[in-house]
């Protein structure tokens, strides 16, 4: 009865180590900032129990706050475009009245599908927020897969702002008879 007892309790103990050592190989794999603010005591259980994640003005984890550019929603919209490309994600739905993005990211373990939602709103003239719902279709917890999304996605669409005049000048054929104006 004791071996027995022992045999379990051996038995018990790797399987939570083998679970330990998956989710903590999964959390490496996602790349997520675990000792960054506010610390991994407040992380971990965002990691653990949520798979959506949302740029607001008052987040939970500073990443994740609201990001504004002084760039004309038009040169936005491109660039969001151009990184979902760049990711290799699989683009959903394009809708450039409403200035908005939906592509379906797969996670690198699992192949999980992940819905990326990207909108594009101008807060003010000549500065838009780059408003952000990654969530994950499958399970409560995502390890921090939709947060690497919306980081790759970040990192990829600063990329594509740096090669793009924010500004672009409109075509104005009415000030510009071809004469050289020096």
């Amino acid at each position: 009865m004791l071996n027995a007892l022992r045999w379990l309790i051996r038995l018990l103990l790797i399987l939570l180590l083998a679970v330990l050592g998956a989710i903590g190989a999964a959390l490496v794999s996602n790349q997520v900032p675990i000792l960054a603010a506010p610390g991994p005591m407040d992380r971990l259980p965002v990691y653990l129990t949520t798979n959506r994640i949302v740029t607001t003005a008052d987040p939970a984890l500073p990443e994740l706050r609201l990001p504004y550019y002084e760039v004309a929603p038009a040169t936005a919209f491109e660039a969001a475009t151009a990184a979902i490309t760049d990711l290799g994600w699989d683009m959903v739905r394009v809708d450039g009245d409403q200035r908005s993005l939906h592509a379906v990211a797969v996670t690198r373990w699992l192949r999980f599908q992940d819905d990326f939602r990207v909108q594009i709103r101008e807060e003010a003239p000549g500065l838009i927020g780059l408003h952000v719902v990654s969530e994950s279709r499958v399970g409560e917890a995502d390890l921090g897969a939709n947060l690497r999304h919306w980081l790759d996605f970040r990192h990829r669409f600063e990329q594509q702002l740096r090669r793009r005049p924010a500004f672009p000048e409109e075509d104005n054929d009415d000030n510009n008879n071809g004469d050289d104006p020096a």
